[in-house]
């Protein structure tokens, strides 16, 4: 599907937007029913927070969102949510993931102070940090930074093409930004033994305190909205 994509002609040809079909998770983020934000697991660690908020952040506010504030404490403090959205692996050999994110406040990578992704299948897991000196994900054997796209207080729209075709120990991520495709081929083969569809969102302040994220959207799914 996305090699069909990027090799249309000219006349005719897509221009997006490059955002999941969100076949398997596909949820505005805005407060659900207790115990946590729309079925997610409240996880939060320390003084670290994960809530529901309108009309935030205060400098480009969108209607409702989740805040991901890591605490008013360093060290393991940390906000966290959790949710087992089902079956990755039923979505095949290309999963799409798109989000919006709003960092407002966040670190380096080396200093701990980034918002991290992780998805989950039962062979595998793709993990990706946005910090402020870039976008990393990892390999399974180290991180690794795409480059420096991650812009502090501003809204992005993300979408993470990961291709499974050649199999887990051989998986790849092509990465979108607003429509963009801006990385391909990066290297996500981290293989463990883990929970199929077990998604987790984390706001880390490893050496700051008040690391905050802002997320508009979460979207999972097995091709193109």
């Amino acid at each position: 599907m996305l090699a069909n994509r990027m090799m249309m002609g000219a006349a005719g040809s897509f221009s997006g937007p490059y955002m999941s079909n969100g076949s398997l998770l596909d949820i505005e983020c805005v407060s659900g029913a207790d115990p946590g934000l729309d079925g997610w697991a409240d996880e939060d660690f320390g003084t670290g927070e994960s809530t529901a908020v309108t009309n935030e952040p205060v400098a480009d506010s969108v209607p409702t969102a989740w805040k991901m504030d890591s605490g008013a404490d360093t060290g393991v403090e940390r906000a966290v949510r959790t949710k087992d959205i089902g079956s990755i692996e039923s979505l095949g050999n290309t999963v799409i993931v798109s989000l919006k994110l709003y960092c407002d406040l966040i670190g380096t990578h080396s200093n701990g102070d980034y918002q991290y992704i992780g998805i989950n299948r039962s062979d595998c897991r793709t993990m990706i940090e946005f910090a402020s000196d870039g976008l990393w994900y990892y390999t399974g054997a180290e991180y690794l930074n795409a480059g420096d796209c991650v812009v502090e207080d501003t809204w992005q729209e993300w979408t993470f093409v990961v291709h499974y075709g050649s199999g887990v120990a051989n998986a790849t991520m092509d990465v979108y930004i607003d429509d963009v495709l801006t990385y391909s081929g990066l290297d996500v083969s981290y293989t463990r033994v883990d929970t199929d569809g077990k998604i987790a969102l984390i706001q880390y302040g490893n050496t700051t305190a008040n690391q905050l994220t802002y997320i508009d959207y979460i979207k999972i799914g097995d091709g193109w909205e």
